[in-house]
């Protein structure tokens, strides 16, 4: 990766702009499969954790805690997490906050599956989760203006801001639409593999494992 010179004296590679889509439309990806997680659990804490009307002040209190989970560790981890990346390798930081993200969504969906998931190990998890997501998206943000050239940055950045607003816009209707999928299987006669699952949480949690996993797999080779 190229240091910058000085503040408008770097000179990004000659395929700077080429790599910075390819990484995007990657990146991009594995928001869109973190922001069917997020929805994914809401959903899960209403429909398997507190399903029953008495329940509603604990499901109130749940979905509090896993939103403040998420939004203290980004605000209070992001010095931490913007010195990292510029005292290390911010390539292999997003390789490695990707692939450990896979896992974690692996993990999530292994516990949904054996109904071993309550709340606490859930803020836990999605603290952790938080944590790794924060210094990816720290790396990320310090390497894009040094492989993007510089008349093209107000262009990528405008690309970043859009994929975070869609991802709160479509990701919801995606997420719902995945988890009614074994409920409609069952209800077309399939048996077996996805049908048996409870509903598609865990189905979902799959597939954001699989677009964080593609991320990393991404970046070894292109950049």
């Amino acid at each position: 990766m190229t240091e910058p010179a000085g503040p408008t004296g770097y000179q990004p590679p000659p395929n700077g702009w080429h790599t910075f889509l390819i990484v995007w439309v990657t990146q991009s990806v594995s928001v869109f499969g973190s922001a069917l997680t997020f929805f994914a659990v809401n959903i899960w804490l209403a429909q398997t954790l507190y399903p029953r009307p008495e329940q509603k002040p604990e499901l109130a209190a749940a979905l509090s805690a896993i939103a403040l989970a998420f939004a203290l560790p980004t605000v209070f981890g992001a010095p931490i997490a913007g010195a990292w990346a510029d005292r290390h390798d911010r390539k292999r930081t997003m390789m490695a906050m990707d692939f450990a993200n896979g896992l974690l969504s692996l993990l999530l969906a292994a516990l949904v599956i054996n109904n071993a998931l309550q709340l606490p190990l859930l803020i836990v998890l999605v603290v952790v989760q938080a944590l790794f997501s924060l210094f990816h998206q720290s790396a990320f943000d310090t390497s894009y203006a040094m492989i993007v050239p510089e008349d093209k940055l107000p262009r990528a950045n405008g690309m970043m801001q859009t994929i975070w607003a869609l991802s709160g816009i479509v990701s919801p209707a995606i997420a719902a639409a995945l988890i009614s999928v074994p409920a409609l299987l069952r209800q077309s006669g399939v048996t077996g593999g996805v049908a048996e699952l409870r509903d598609g949480t865990p189905l979902v949690m799959g597939i954001d494992a699989l677009t964080f996993f593609v991320a990393s797999a991404v970046l070894a080779f292109i950049w």
